[in-house]
């Protein structure tokens, strides 16, 4: 899937469509937690068609390869990726016991700071590559360019 980013939202060429770069990063995490896990997302013109609020899911593939659905999410859930990311350690983890209130806490805490940097390391990817646009005359190559009305010169 190519993806472009434009500001908030990220052009996904597979879908046609812009879509939300918590999505992207919220996709980013799951794989890095576990490679099984993966986000998949309903594109808007098949939501209206089987009246599907909740356009974001969560699967798992199994040992079989079989992709299963293990959560359904709506546009309000994902905007807490950080407690998206608790339910999936809860669940993986009651498998294998019990976690206390601290942990809980903790696995929020470090999952919210991971999200934070992700976001992070993006804007700063989107910057350095305007500044290098930029520098480099702009898409006609010119030794001007216009922003908010102002032309600057090189």
């Amino acid at each position: 899937m190519e993806t472009t980013f434009q500001g908030a939202k990220v052009w996904s060429s597979e879908l046609g469509e812009f879509i939300d770069q918590n999505h992207v990063i919220l996709a980013g995490m799951l794989q890095d937690y576990d490679q099984r896990f993966s986000l998949a997302y309903l594109p808007a013109a098949n939501q209206s068609a089987f009246g599907v609020y909740k356009p974001f899911q969560i699967q798992e593939r199994r040992n079989d390869g079989q992709l299963v659905a293990i959560r359904d999410l709506s546009y309000a859930e994902m905007r807490d990726p950080a407690e998206i990311m608790l339910w999936v350690a809860r669940g993986d983890v009651a498998r294998r016991g019990a976690l206390t209130v601290f942990q809980e806490m903790e696995i929020k805490r470090l999952a919210d700071e991971a999200f934070q940097e992700r976001k992070h390391e993006e804007e700063r990817a989107d910057r350095r590559e305007m500044i290098e646009t930029l520098a480099r005359g702009g898409r006609d190559r010119k030794h001007y360019f216009r922003h908010n009305g102002k032309t600057f010169r090189r």
